[in-house]
């Protein structure tokens, strides 16, 4: 006789019966921790532009109400592009399937951020919408990214003239120095 082991038996040899977080879905802990893993190990090294000690403090406390709802466009896109990360070292559809998800769900909270006074959450949220776009399979993806950033650049670059003439004037300086200019604010992209 052929011994058969179906789920229940093979209950008995598993140590850890709580339930396992699904592999899908928004409640992934396992997949959103290694495409965590993945963006910090791989992308952050190449463009470290994100302080990852308060990324990963939005991260813990991604399930606690009254958060900044523009934080959740950094928390999903970091997911996506580690998402997409795992899906080239796999090859596994699953994983570029959950990166557009998560995609989906960080524009979303993209006007959040464009609406955040701070300059610098819009630089890297663009830094991250370009970091997504090259690791996309998609050319889609890359002229998307490039035309929703595009305007926002110009803002930025009508913003930094303006100050730039500001302090010139308050200063009586002529010294292009002593503010951002607009080739260092493009060179960042």
């Amino acid at each position: 006789a052929f011994f058969q082991l179906n789920d229940e038996s093979l209950d008995f040899f598993r140590l850890d019966r709580r339930p396992t977080p699904p592999l899908v879905g928004e409640n992934s802990i396992w997949l959103t921790e290694l495409y965590t893993n993945i963006y910090f190990s791989i992308s952050h090294r190449e463009w470290p532009f994100l302080n990852e000690s308060a990324w990963r403090k939005w991260h813990r406390e991604e399930g606690i109400t009254g958060q900044e709802e523009w934080r959740f466009f950094f928390l999903r896109m970091v997911y996506a592009i580690g998402a997409s990360l795992c899906s080239t070292m796999h090859r596994d559809p699953a994983h570029l399937t959950r990166s557009k998800e998560l995609y989906d769900s960080a524009m979303n909270y993209y006007p959040h951020v464009v609406g955040h006074p701070s300059m610098v959450l819009q630089v890297q949220a663009s830094l991250l919408l370009i970091v997504y776009a090259l690791h996309s399979p998609s050319s889609e993806e890359m002229s998307t990214t490039v035309s929703s950033i595009l305007p926002f650049c110009t803002a930025a670059i009508t913003h930094l003239r303006k100050n730039a003439r500001v302090d010139r004037e308050d200063e009586g300086s002529t010294a292009s120095g002593e503010v951002m200019s607009e080739n260092m604010f493009i060179a960042c992209y």
